[in-house]
């Protein structure tokens, strides 16, 4: 319980529905075909709710005058007690992105997806920051890895998601209509427009919540940190060994004309 106001909301009904640019044929077929292949793969509703946290939370009545939003998504524990306000430190340290896993997609979901960013970078070559953390995105040949933070759990700012950047990759992404004809989820989203228009100091990663979530578990590895956590062991995570938590610590920002080189490659 609380002592802070909790306030309950409706999404619009323009928020939450199958586009009137989607062909509903081709989609209710993708969905019949692709119902046993993947999680989700013959939802509707998983992909109404991806498109609307991809596109409209930030939009929602309830949180026009916040800065930041944190996704709590049912049937998630955390594992580890919060003693600090996860919201003052993104703020005090000038955070924009929060996360806690980082796995990579399944490629039958997004078969598409890469090559509809990669048309929106040439053609607005110009939103792109001048140095961004997109090494995060692609390997040494500038392929896409399919690296992703989860968006079950992320503590994002809402100033970051109206950004007219942010927005206008968003708009194309939805307008290729792989969110319905493929699964193209908000995380990997969320994540690619992240990782091209902001720097690696302005993420954080949240070791210290341990987190559990569809037999998904991080537990830290630090022993501080540790004291805090109920219900794991110490050090028992999905993150460490993964190759997309070993890229985010050792890589560093690319340079917006190195980025443009590799793409092209």
């Amino acid at each position: 319980m609380t002592k802070s106001p909790v306030y309950f909301g409706v999404i619009p009904g323009n928020m939450w529905q199958v586009p009137s640019f989607i062909d509903t044929t081709r989609f209710e077929t993708n969905l019949k075909e692709n119902a046993d292949s993947f999680v989700h793969g013959g939802s509707r509703s998983y992909r109404i709710m991806s498109r609307f946290f991809a596109k409209f939370v930030q939009s929602h009545p309830l949180l026009r005058n916040l800065d930041y939003f944190w996704r709590l998504t049912s049937g998630a524990d955390y594992l580890c007690d919060i003693d600090y306000d996860p919201f003052e430190y993104m703020k005090a340290n000038n955070k924009k992105y929060g996360w806690v896993i980082s796995p990579q997609e399944y490629k039958l979901t997004i078969p598409t997806l890469w090559g509809t960013v990669l048309d929106y970078i040439k053609n607005n070559t110009s939103m792109l920051p001048s140095t961004s953390f997109a090494s995060f995105l692609v390997d040494s040949g500038g392929n896409y890895n399919t690296c992703h933070f989860w968006s079950n759990f992320e503590i994002v700012s809402l100033d970051f998601m109206r950004t007219s950047e942010y927005q206008s990759l968003v708009d194309a992404i939805d307008l290729a209509g792989g969110m319905f004809y493929e699964r193209w989820g908000d995380a990997p989203i969320r994540s690619i427009a992240a990782s091209l228009f902001l720097e690696k100091k302005e993420f954080h990663w949240f070791e210290d919540l341990g987190y559990s979530y569809t037999g998904n578990v991080h537990c830290p590895s630090n022993a501080t940190m540790f004291k805090k956590c109920t219900g794991c062991t110490i050090g028992s995570s999905v993150v460490y060994s993964s190759k997309c938590y070993k890229k985010y610590k050792g890589l560093v920002d690319i340079p917006k004309t190195r980025l443009l080189e590799l793409i092209k490659s």
